[in-house]
């Protein structure tokens, strides 16, 4: 949720002003990315914690009554297999790196 929220702000980063007509807001450049890292690495030990927590196994769920599975080979797997694709593609650091793509062409673009 705190990535859903940090990401538009890159939106508002391109400010008019300077040569060029156009110039980067670094003060929020740099607080966005800083806070947009910090939940990346904050979801990549999530992803770390999720391979480490046990489960109970569907085939004993009776009446409260479930074994605890804890092999490491049986969670990745089961983790795997179910929301590992969808938190790995939401820990990529991808506004960051477009935002440094952006700022590199913006400032090494020749305007004359």
């Amino acid at each position: 949720m705190i990535a859903m929220f940090l990401d538009p702000l890159y939106f508002y980063l391109p400010i008019i002003g300077g040569d060029a007509c156009m110039k980067i807001d670094i003060a929020l450049g740099v607080w966005v990315t800083f806070a947009r890292t910090f939940t990346d690495l904050f979801f990549f030990l999530h992803i770390f914690m999720k391979f480490r927590t046990a489960f109970v196994a569907p085939s004993s769920r009776v009446f409260g009554r479930g074994e605890l599975v804890m092999d490491p080979r049986a969670i990745a797997i089961r983790y795997l297999k179910s929301n590992f694709v969808v938190d790995l593609a939401a820990a990529l650091p991808l506004p960051q790196v477009s935002h440094t793509y952006i700022v590199f062409i913006i400032y090494t673009k020749d305007f004359s």
